[in-house]
């Protein structure tokens, strides 16, 4: 029998991708990664009525994928420019502008065009989830599921309305930190709400869980005690521990992946340390698991490679 050709969309430099490659391969698969970051500078990619071909490969002939990053979303360049750069820069703006429209436009057709004749994981629709938080939060709470209170946007006398009412954290709208927040945080914002909106939440003392949902269960969880200065779990997974969570929770995790439409799923998750009631956060459609697998032996991606491998 033909080995299985599983491919990864992410990162060479990424320890989930070499890790999930790694994986694949111990398990008899072929896995190759795909790296979007190298188009269309290092490598050629064309797409045509019968062949999706990157860097060689024709995509078509593979059995099955991991999404993990598409290195498209928002391609500007890191650099901080000074005033003079910017200036000289800017007469070159609107062709580059005109550039990574059509790079962005280029890569997503590619991935739409997987995602409707091959297994993903997880498709295209689900992925978007990613960058819309706001819209996650909502669709939480109008399918059943137990969210903290929220505000978003740019209003100043809204967001102060808010926090008043309520211990609240500060969170970015995309990805970033979370802190602890009160009106002497809005104040000190002020400015950038005329720039950028911002998102405030209640505070929901006690306990941050990572749960992973693979498929119509839930693998592991892992609680995520938080630093003394903040609220931001992410900043201290090095402290991360396995834990048990009830039956019924595991069902509802599934029913949240679902929801969105995610195959793999890493859910955030808050548990009220007075009522022991669980708060939903959000569903990350192409979680981090090299350092859960590194610290706690939560086998993730094993798991993700067995499920690739089985479904493809």
């Amino acid at each position: 029998m033909p080995k299985k050709r599983i491919g990864i969309v992410g990162q060479h430099n990424d320890a989930d991708v070499q890790e999930l490659k790694t994986e694949i391969e111990d398990r008899g698969g072929e896995a190759r990664i795909i790296d979007l970051s190298l188009f269309p500078s290092v490598v050629r990619a064309t797409i045509s009525d019968g062949e999706v071909v990157f860097d060689g490969m024709n995509l078509l002939d593979f059995d099955g994928f991991y999404l993990r990053r598409l290195a498209s979303v928002w391609n500007l360049p890191l650099k901080r420019f000074t005033k003079d750069e910017w200036i000289a820069y800017y007469e070159r703006f609107n062709d580059y502008m005109d550039t990574v429209r059509a790079i962005h436009s280029f890569k997503l057709s590619m991935i739409r065009v997987l995602c409707e004749r091959k297994f993903v994981i997880n498709p295209y629709r689900a992925w978007g989830y990613h960058h819309l938080k706001l819209h996650q939060f909502c669709v939480l709470k109008q399918n059943g599921f137990k969210i903290p209170p929220f505000i978003s946007g740019n209003n100043y006398f809204d967001l102060e309305t808010f926090l008043g009412q309520r211990e609240a954290v500060q969170k970015p709208v995309v990805t970033g930190p979370v802190r602890m927040a009160d009106a002497g945080t809005l104040e000190s914002s002020r400015t950038t709400l005329r720039q950028r909106p911002t998102v405030y939440q209640e505070f929901i003392p006690g306990a941050s869980i990572r749960a992973f949902v693979l498929g119509e269960e839930c693998i592991v969880a892992c609680e995520l005690p938080r630093k003394k200065w903040g609220v931001d779990a992410s900043e201290s997974l090095e402290f991360m521990k396995r834990i048990d969570i009830p039956r019924e929770l595991e069902k509802e995790l599934v029913r949240a992946a679902k929801t969105f439409g995610m195959i793999f799923s890493g859910i955030d998750l808050q548990k009220d340390e007075s009522s022991g009631e669980y708060y939903f956060l959000e569903c990350n459609s192409a979680p981090y698991f090299r350092p859960y697998d590194a610290q706690v032996d939560a086998g993730i991606g094993g798991r993700l490679a067995d499920f690739l491998l089985e479904r493809s």
